[in-house]
């Protein structure tokens, strides 16, 4: 979103025109929907249609859930990795946090952690098809994500399949993702991020209730299957209306 500004501009008149001539345009998240009308206009509204991205929900099966907090991707500035390691530090903060990703921001992340009395682990960058990063995600209480410029986040769709309790920035189309089933803080206030961490790392009876919601809400809307289903049908219907 930093870097495209300009080039969603210039691209306008391009995709108002493959709109055009589309049977259907098809979105991952609501908020893509909404954000496509607002800048293109709201003349190809009746051709929209929303389908999540979906992930193999089998692939990250909960395991038996270890005392650490999670977050992954690239470290840059808006994905909030810095708040997030700063809320950590908090003594009201029972957990600790495992950061998985590189980017610009390995070397200050990397001084905070030397800082933080071993509540924060830099892990470095993991493929995310390795066993090592699935076992990261099952393990995990809790994860968080303090980024509000997401569409649809992947690692966050991981986070629900694996059964983690989920904080994450209100904005985008985190609420597409998490729905009810986290918790929604203000993006980069490490006070509110530190509050909702020593919420779930002390009470264990909510971060259980989030946790079994955040399973279940992958397995209902996200599961690769349901998904292929969806474009399947939206496919079949298309094909017919071309050839009525």
């Amino acid at each position: 979103p930093d870097k495209f500004t300009v080039l969603h501009r210039c691209t306008r008149p391009v995709i108002r025109l493959i709109a055009r001539h589309a049977t259907t345009l098809v979105f991952p998240s609501q908020y893509l929907s909404d954000l496509f009308s607002e800048q293109v206009g709201s003349m190809f509204d009746a051709k929209k249609q929303v389908i999540p991205n979906g992930i193999d929900v089998s692939a990250y099966t909960p395991k038996e859930k270890q005392d650490y907090c999670l977050t992954a991707g690239r470290l840059v500035e808006r994905k909030g990795f810095i708040p997030a390691a700063q809320a950590v530090v908090d003594t009201s903060v029972c957990m600790p946090l495992r950061i998985v990703g590189d980017g610009p921001l390995w070397r200050q992340l990397n001084d905070i952690a030397n800082m933080s009395n071993k509540k924060i682990t830099m892990i470095g960058w993991i493929d995310n098809t390795s066993t090592q990063y699935h076992s990261l995600f099952a393990h995990a209480s809790i994860f968080v994500l303090d980024s509000p410029q997401e569409n649809m986040s992947m690692v966050l769709l991981e986070a629900l399949a694996s059964g983690c309790a989920v904080i994450v920035a209100s904005g985008g189309g985190n609420k597409d993702v998490v729905g009810e089933s986290g918790i929604f803080v203000e993006a980069h206030n490490v006070a509110a991020l530190s509050d909702a961490l020593a919420l779930l790392s002390t009470n264990d009876s909510l971060r259980h209730t989030y946790q079994q919601v955040a399973r279940d809400r992958a397995l209902e809307l996200f599961d690769i299957q349901r998904v292929s289903r969806l474009y399947k049908e939206l496919y079949d219907v298309s094909i017919v209306n071309t050839y009525l």
